[in-house]
């Protein structure tokens, strides 16, 4: 083998290697958002539940059965709120 393909090589393995790196850490931080999503999903439920809920903030739960999933439903859009719990949206995107 010439010394050229043996350098193109090993490079492309190298590639490989940060590639699966990256997708590491991305499936880390996706794991880290779920779970922060969920406390938050959970701590607006508890709120909903008991009463103590700010007038306007939320406007309902979402169920889902075959998932055995509820999820509070903002009464608001916004960035941060979908990182809580879905959110209601009106108009045209």
């Amino acid at each position: 083998m010439s010394r050229k393909r043996r350098s193109r090589g090993k490079t492309l393995i190298i590639i490989g290697m940060l590639l699966v790196m990256a997708a590491g850490v991305l499936y880390y931080a996706n794991l880290s958002e779920d779970k922060s999503a969920g406390e938050a999903s959970t701590a607006l439920l508890c709120e909903m539940d008991s009463g103590n809920v700010e007038e306007g903030k939320l406007c309902g739960k979402l169920t889902i059965r075959a998932l055995e999933l509820t999820l509070p439903v903002l009464a608001e859009w916004s960035e941060y709120g979908l990182t809580q719990a879905p959110c209601r949206y009106s108009g045209n995107a």
